[in-house]
Order: structure tokens, then C-alpha cells, then sequence
């Protein structure tokens, strides 16, 4: 009896405008045409991603066809184009050159099929490049075109709304909910705490942005952050990047947003029709918060204790650390807390 041979079938899209060539129909080509070289496909081997980023290697799939590929699971593998295997340069062709070594076809259904020999490992990789660069080109030319309608147009890139007004025309106007705005600024100004505001717009049932019932911290700090209520729209405030760590391995690019800062952002004027507060106030209103946040009990990183390490437990040797509660900073030994499960406290 003739051994089976098992081939594996890649399918990819990787922008809106790739949608019409669905997963399905990816899947149906490549299988036909693996089939025709009396390959086998197996449904576990069939692989359909939605992954825009040329970084192949982060995708849990494709990491899983590579072992399949180093294993010698299979001995084919089936896309529908070239560029549905489109990688960084140097990925691609490790990966037609780990096919290669174990004897593994790679059956491209249209188009152009990937070169062998050394100069085909050239153009393989002349190609990967100049794909690259033309992503490349693309994700500039979009950031190019937000600071542009914020610099020549003094529009910001989005038309997002502050809690308490609404665009018409390129004009911010005060909404139904402007005197609940005014209403949180006022308290904030007059010194009561983001948690005290958040329980009297709650008492007075007033709904939240998002027509929730109950306030918090958090949303009241947002407003009270929010530049736009002293006449001035930050544009271009934020931006993406990758994350230091990440939570799940199916995600990847930049997908943390961050603020930029002061000198990075782009100030518009004349766009607020009725400013809630002045530039002196919201600069104090930001004064205050950025103390707040400094002296919270919960936040040891953004104060200095002098003596911080240099002191030490005449018990058990440990340093001394510094915290603070109820608004008062005092030292302690750090064996106290955070220590690892069984250790013993001091």
C-alpha cells in the first residue's frame, strides 16, 4: 500500500482591501491544486489567518505550519499567492529554506511560483524588501496625512467630542449635557476629590457619557484632564506602540497607545466656541492632579525616600522601604510584604 502523502494548506488575508479573496475560497483553490499532486489535507492542517503584519514569525499559526515543516509531518504546502507568505525578508526565506531542507513543495495555485537556487534566494528576498518598503511608505504616508489635517487644515485628525459639546461644522458647540460638564469642573476647582464629584453626579442621577448611571473616578478625570474645556484642542495627543509585554500570543504590532508629549502635540485654536474654564485654571487643574496621583497611598514610584535601601532591619537584616498611608510617608522593613509564598516575615 502507497504510503499517504499529507500536505498542509496556508491561507492569509492581510488588509481590508484583500477581503474578497476569502479564507474559504483560499483554502478551496490551494487544497484542489495539492490534491492534483495527490497530496492529502488533513483538516488540522489547514491554516486561515487575518494577520496584517509582515511579521510572520509572532503568528501562532505559522510558527505551528513551520513545526509540521521541521518535523516532517508533510510534504507540501499550498497558498494561493506568493505574497500570501509575504514575511520580513530574511523570514521568508528561512522558511523556504527550512521547506528545502526537509524536501517540502511549496504550490503557489496563481501567479508567479517562488524561485529556486541562489539567485532565485536573491530576488526572493530583492522582493521581500521592496514589499516592506511599500508598507512601509503606506503606514508614513497615513501619519503623514493626520499631521497634515492638523497643521494646514487646524483640524484635528479625528472628530472626537469632549463630554459636554458636539461638532458642527468644524466648530466644537456646547450639547444638552455642556452644564453637567460645567458642573464637574466647577467642583473639581473648587478642590473636591475625583471620587467625591463621581458620588454627587451619581446621587443627582446624572448619566455618564455613555448613559451609565453610576460615575467613577476615572471618567471624572478624564474630563478634568481634557484640554479642549479651556478652548484648546490637542491633536496628534496620543500614539501607538508596541507593548513592553504581551497578554496574548495571537497579538501583535503596536497595540499600546500613549501619550505624547506637550512639545509633540500640535495645539488647534479657535475651535471651542464656549470654553468651560481658562488656560490658568486647567493649568492648575492639572497641578493638582499630578499631585494627587504623586501622594496616593497606592503609588510608592513616583515619590523619593531618601533612605530607601540604606537603612536596614536590626531584626532580620532586610532594607528598609518607604511608604505611605493616610498621607503620612514613613519607612518599614521590607519583609514585611511581598515576599514569595512561604517565606518567612519579619
Amino acid at each position: 500500500m502507497p504510503e499517504l502523502k499529507l500536505g498542509a494548506v496556508w491561507c492569509r488575508v492581510s488588509g481590508h482591501d484583500q477581503r474578497e479573496l476569502s479564507l474559504p475560497l483560499q483554502e478551496e483553490r490551494s487544497r484542489r491544486a495539492l490534491e492534483e499532486r495527490g497530496f492529502v489535507v488533513p483538516r488540522e492542517f489547514v491554516f486561515q489567518v487575518d494577520w496584517t503584519s509582515t511579521n510572520l514569525m509572532s503568528c501562532p499559526e505559522f510558527q505551528e505550519l513551520r513545526r509540521l515543516v521541521a518535523h516532517g509531518a508533510i510534504g507540501a504546502v499550498g497558498t494561493l499567492d506568493r505574497d500570501r507568505l509575504q514575511a520580513h525578508g530574511l523570514q521568508r526565506l528561512l522558511f523556504l529554506a527550512e521547506c528545502k531542507e526537509r524536501k517540502v513543495e511549496v504550490v503557489v495555485t496563481q501567479g508567479a511560483p517562488f524561485l529556486d537556487g541562489p539567485e532565485g534566494q536573491l530576488v526572493e528576498l530583492a522582493l521581500s524588501l521592496a514589499k516592506e518598503l511599500q508598507v512601509g511608505r503606506a503606514q508614513q504616508g497615513a501619519r503623514d496625512g493626520l499631521r497634515r489635517r492638523a497643521e494646514q487644515l487646524r483640524l484635528p485628525p479625528t472628530m472626537g467630542k469632549p463630554y459636554g459639546m458636539k461638532w458642527e461644522g468644524n466648530k466644537l458647540v456646547p450639547d444638552e449635557r455642556y452644564d453637567n460638564a460645567r458642573e464637574i469642573w466647577r467642583m473639581g476647582l473648587e478642590g473636591r476629590t475625583l471620587r467625591a464629584i463621581a458620588a454627587e453626579m451619581t446621587r443627582r442621577g446624572i448619566p455618564t457619557r455613555y448613559g451609565r448611571r453610576v460615575w467613577n473616578a476615572s471618567a471624572i478625570r478624564a474630563i478634568l484632564r481634557n484640554r479642549t474645556y479651556s478652548g484648546v484642542v490637542e491633536a496628534l495627543k496620543t500614539e501607538a506602540v508596541a507593548p513592553g509585554t504581551r497578554r496574548s500570543a495571537r497579538s501583535y504590532g503596536k497595540t499600546t497607545c500613549v501619550e505624547r508629549p506637550g512639545e509633540r502635540r500640535i495645539l488647534l485654536h479657535g475651535l471651542v466656541t464656549a470654553p468651560i474654564v481658562s488656560e490658568e485654571e486647567y493649568e492648575r487643574m492639572q497641578a493638582r492632579l499630578a499631585d494627587n496621583q504623586r501622594f496616593a497611598a497606592r503609588n510608592t514610584k513616583l515619590r523619593s525616600y531618601l533612605l530607601k535601601g540604606l537603612v536596614r532591619c536590626a531584626h532580620c537584616g532586610r532594607a528598609y522601604i518607604g511608604v505611605t498611608r493616610n498621607g503620612r510617608s514613613h519607612y518599614r522593613c521590607g519583609g514585611r510584604s511581598g515576599l514569595p509564598w512561604g517565606a518567612e516575615k519579619c
